[in-house]
């Protein structure tokens, strides 16, 4: 499975290149290694199809393709991915105004328009996104008051819906919830200006602020020539952007394993590409380890399990850490194997494969 691009030429004229150029410039950046699909070809995540509202993601047995010639870089599929496989690179305008973090939204159907504010839609923001900005400090969101009944994108997930589920995690934490303000584009816009003309932070003379901003313009060059990254993994599962306070803190997604279904192939301790299933070892003993904080919901741990035994529940404490395992080896075939303890029988002494096929047969036929 591999993911292409795929594009018609733009038509003719000035303004049809003009409009050809914005649309590449908007087109999504996409990191094919990570995709659930370069992990596992049977995967069964269609997000970024389900999600698109002009169709340009399509998906069939061969590859997962996006249509540049559709695609008009809304960036609704870059929330939906969980493996972080899609990045738009939008952000809201960073503000302070006096004791506060203020961070301002508004999409391009919005009437008051600010270079660095307005977003094709905001509701590409997920769940990553709000975290960011509040382990960052902000808590406050000010979005431009639009008709998103009226958009033909309006049936994304809107971002007061992401807002919900964030605060769920965070009042679990007894942590201060994230605040969105709605106000008309006027408001709106004299609110933004406000915050340019009384920044946060002690008033510098002329030559620490050209300090500052030679300072600031290094380090953006830096991220932009690929040198630094930010310190967020664009990858990285929103549950890792959350402290650990409680037993009670709630995850965004909480994989589970049925000990009395489960084989013990370690099929999903291998695909997990974030660390939440991972197989320990000792002379002692050995076990399967839940860590629900690096689960990123991609659902491919059920996809791969033959038995049933996995699911991925959502927005719930981690009621399972750990599912003890009793290793043994088969007299049949002498291959070394684990089980869950809660299926251990003194009776039962072969291995799965061995179990489910003839015990008299050998697994091997030669023939001269």
């Amino acid at each position: 499975m591999v993911i292409e691009a795929s594009g018609s030429e733009s038509p003719g004229g000035l303004q049809a290149l003009i409009e050809h150029g914005r649309q590449e410039f908007r087109l999504p950046e996409i990191d094919g290694e990570v995709c659930v699909y370069a992990l596992l070809e049977t995967a069964s995540c269609q997000a970024c199809v389900e999600v698109c509202p002009r169709g340009a993601w399509s998906l069939d047995d061969e590859a997962l393709d996006i249509d540049t010639a559709r695609c008009d870089g809304c960036g609704l599929c870059a929330p939906a991915c969980p493996q972080g496989v899609i990045r738009h690179g939008q952000a809201p305008a960073r503000r302070h105004w006096k004791a506060r973090a203020l961070a301002f939204l508004a999409c391009e159907q919005a009437p008051e328009q600010d270079p660095g504010s307005v977003m094709p839609c905001v509701h590409a923001l997920g769940l990553q996104d709000l975290l960011v900005l509040y382990r960052d400090g902000f808590r406050h969101l000010v979005m431009q008051e639009v008709a998103c009944e009226d958009c033909p994108r309006g049936g994304a997930r809107r971002l007061s819906e992401v807002l919900v589920q964030v605060n769920q995690l965070l009042s679990s934490r007894g942590l201060e919830e994230m605040r969105l303000r709605v106000v008309p584009g006027a408001k709106w816009r004299s609110m933004l200006s406000s915050t340019e003309m009384r920044g946060e932070g002690p008033r510098l003379d002329r030559r620490g602020f050209l300090r500052q901003a030679l300072g600031t313009g290094i380090e953006e060059g830096l991220k932009a020539a690929g040198l630094r990254r930010d310190d967020t993994d664009p990858h990285a599962p929103p549950g890792t952007l959350l402290p650990e306070v409680s037993a009670a803190d709630i995850f965004p997604f909480v994989p589970m394993i049925d000990p009395v279904k489960c084989s013990g192939c370690d099929a999903c301790m291998r695909l997990c590409s974030h660390g939440a299933l991972a197989l320990e070892e000792t002379d002692e003993a050995s076990r399967y380890v839940v860590h629900a904080r690096n689960c990123a919901g991609c659902g491919i741990c059920t996809d791969v399990c033959d038995t049933g035994a996995m699911s991925v529940e959502r927005m719930q404490a981690q009621a399972q850490a750990e599912v003890a395992l009793e290793s043994q080896t088969c007299p049949s075939c002498r291959v070394a194997f684990h089980r869950p303890l809660a299926q251990y029988a003194p009776d039962e002494v072969t291995c799965p494969v061995c179990a489910t096929a003839t015990r008299y047969q050998d697994l091997y036929q030669f023939k001269d």
